[in-house]
């Protein structure tokens, strides 16, 4: 009888079939491979997330920087030096500004303009002789925002958005009331082989109300 008992113990404790091991393998190689997909899928979206906060950040700085200076943007028909122009096209726009930074208040000559995915933005300050002409160019030029896909400009002359405007050329010369803004960043690296791009749109009021 104690024969009996102990060849039915070591019947079961013969160790696993190679049935069951390979059973544990595949339900291991499951997991290993669910647990793979998900660092992945968190991998991913943790990029996503990083790009357009950037994208987001960047694009909040151009519109609050142009905004900044066009709410302040000046003109009249003067004669000579002393005309307050405001020139513009899709992608570049020029104006005379005023700044309260200092504890009087400055007349700039600012510029932004779109070239190589870059927004650039060159600010000059009037000299004492209050010489207002905007100048070729783009003088002093530095970057505003980079990783830029598309940057366009249109203009409200009261009833329509016009892609130009200059009051150069105009007999009895005025701002546009407000300038439409569209932009389209990108995030810096590729997300599954894409860039992370997104387009924005605001309107900016032009002048003092």
């Amino acid at each position: 009888m104690r024969r009996n008992i102990l060849n039915t113990l070591s019947e079961k404790s013969n160790g696993f079939t190679l049935i069951e091991v390979l059973v544990s393998i595949l339900v291991l190689t499951f997991i290993l491979f669910s647990l793979l997909f998900i660092f992945k899928g968190s991998v991913i979206n943790f990029r996503k997330k990083t790009a357009e906060k950037d994208i987001y950040k960047n694009t909040t700085e151009v519109f609050e920087t142009l905004g900044k200076y066009l709410k302040n943007a000046k003109g009249n028909n003067l004669k000579g030096n002393l005309r307050m122009n405001f020139k513009g096209g899709k992608n570049w726009i020029k104006f005379i500004s005023i700044t309260e930074e200092s504890e009087e208040s400055d007349f700039l000559k600012v510029g932004f303009y779109f070239r190589d995915n870059r927004i650039k933005m060159c600010l000059e300050k009037v000299d004492k002789k209050g010489n207002f002409h905007l100048r070729d160019g783009f003088p002093g030029a530095q970057i505003l925002a980079e990783n830029i896909e598309n940057f366009e400009i249109s203009y409200f002359d009261g009833k329509n958005y016009v892609s130009g405007w200059d009051t150069e050329k105009m007999k009895n010369p005025f701002l546009p009331s407000f300038v439409k803004i569209k932009i389209v960043p990108y995030g810096e690296e590729k997300v599954e082989g894409k860039l992370i791009k997104k387009e924005f749109e605001r309107i900016l009021k032009v002048g003092y109300e």
